[in-house]
């Protein structure tokens, strides 16, 4: 009987050691499964944030050249404006001191009237000096009004006294076109 009872605590110990190799063995293979998945659900979080970080830089890096394409854009247009500045007020004081030399003034008038009908023009001029009514005595002879304007520095306004047309040879007009020509065409051409 002895024996049958150490056979017996023998088998209980046997059943129970299996018993609890088995349990530990499925806990282990349980563990490492979770593990796996914890590991694969990390890499798949990890992969979506290097992703979404390269997207992130891509995106500044881009939003850095954009800027960067702005700035120089910016940078050439104030250059312009600045060279524009300085041609208009040298170009301006160039012809002030052209239309301001009264001999010139009235080579340009009487240029103007060149084969035309005085008689139906008026001339607006800043001031009138004699010598201008000098040179232009023909004209005024032949029936050229001559009005001083106060809304001219130098140059002069021919137009035709009905008011139907007018020719502006004022020094900001004369200006104006000059520029115009010069600096939109001749000097930046469509480089803009």
């Amino acid at each position: 009987m002895e024996l049958q009872i150490n056979d017996f605590i023998t088998s209980i110990k046997k059943d129970g050691v299996d018993a609890g190799k088995r349990e530990a063995e499925l806990i282990i293979s349980e563990a490492k499964s979770e593990a796996e998945k914890i590991l694969l659900d990390a890499k798949k979080n990890a992969d979506l944030l290097l992703d979404s970080s390269k997207k992130e830089i891509e995106l500044q890096k881009n939003a850095a050249y954009l800027t960067i394409q702005q700035a120089k854009r910016d940078a050439v247009l104030s250059f312009k404006q600045e060279i524009e500045l300085l041609y208009k007020k040298v170009l301006k004081n160039h012809v002030d001191s052209i239309l301001n030399d009264k001999t010139e003034l009235t080579k340009i008038i009487k240029a103007v009237l060149t084969n035309e009908d005085v008689n139906k023009y008026r001339l607006e001029i800043s001031h009138v000096s004699d010598l201008i009514k000098q040179d232009l005595q023909d004209e005024i002879n032949n029936g050229l009004e001559i009005k001083i304007s106060d809304s001219l520095n130098y140059g002069f306004k021919l137009s035709l006294k009905d008011n139907s047309g007018f020719f502006d040879c004022s020094d900001d007009e004369i200006s104006k076109m000059i520029f115009s020509f010069i600096f939109n065409n001749a000097f930046w051409g469509d480089n803009l």
